[in-house]
């Protein structure tokens, strides 16, 4: 059994509206979105979801306690979970794309949409890590080339990553995400294998990539969804602001968050 699941950090539905627009023949099995009303920090402290010192501004709890609440419906249902973000433009066989590799029923997390701001890290072999740095498609044009992509998905083994736009999870990694996460502290995670330079825990994201060496992770080449041209435009500036404070962090010994996710506003 599986599910499709659309995750929405607006309480409008016209972003969910869009991603069935712009993705036509996908069906969609359940959707959760947000009231920007809640969650209240003191009430994810008391439910066990966030530790005290927890620095995650508003906009990152809830984002948190969607994404949580994706992990909860997989292991209640003991489904094979595909969880979207609502801006993608996926392959148009994307179903038949990941096929092949949920079948195999051995992972825990598959990430097939990966915000490209940042670099991932990957194990090709035993003993040999690379890393994968991506150029969004940056035109209308690109996006319709990319629909209509059928290159095979490959899966590489995944240590680290930026925000997972899309990813899918076996009841088995819902449960060791719950079981690892839950409480999201502030505790520093290692960029990478930089031995001075760590992530701010500042995204629920960010303390996911600290687990991913130890479970059955992987990613996707090539990528199955990427954000539409007009929503990537708009992530310049958050883009730039990541570079900077990269960059700063040479010097700080600290990779600072940019407060606000591409394409959400702060």
């Amino acid at each position: 059994m599986e599910e499709f699941l659309v995750i929405s950090a607006s309480a409008s539905r016209a972003e969910l509206e869009r991603f069935v627009e712009q993705n036509p023949g996908l069906t969609i099995t359940c959707t959760l979105s947000a009231d920007h009303s809640y969650p209240h920090r003191e009430q994810c402290v008391a439910n066990g979801v966030i530790t005290a010192d927890n620095c995650f501004d508003h906009q990152a709890i809830i984002d948190m306690v969607l994404h949580v609440g994706a992990w909860k419906h997989c292991v209640r249902t003991q489904s094979t979970t595909h969880i979207f973000d609502d801006r993608l433009i996926l392959r148009q066989d994307f179903t038949e794309a990941i096929t092949p590799l949920v079948q195999q029923d051995d992972f825990d997390l598959i990430v097939w949409s990966v915000d490209t701001a940042s670099p991932t890290q990957i194990r090709y072999s035993p003993g040999v890590i690379g890393r994968l740095l991506y150029d969004q498609t940056d035109s209308a044009l690109g996006e319709l080339h990319f629909r209509n992509d059928t290159t095979p998905a490959q899966p590489l083994q995944l240590l680290q990553c930026g925000y997972p736009l899309g990813y899918t999870l076996s009841p088995r990694g819902a449960e060791t995400l719950l079981a690892r996460c839950l409480p999201f502290s502030s505790l520093p995670v290692r960029y990478f294998d930089e031995a001075d330079n760590v992530w701010a825990n500042t995204w629920h994201f960010i303390e996911m990539a600290r687990h991913y060496p130890s479970l059955r992770a992987f990613i996707t080449q090539p990528l199955l969804g990427v954000f539409p041209y007009d929503v990537r435009r708009k992530d310049d500036t958050g883009h730039f602001w990541r570079a900077f404070t990269y960059l700063c962090a040479r010097h700080s010994r600290c990779i600072f968050d940019g407060g606000a996710l591409p394409g959400r506003a702060a």
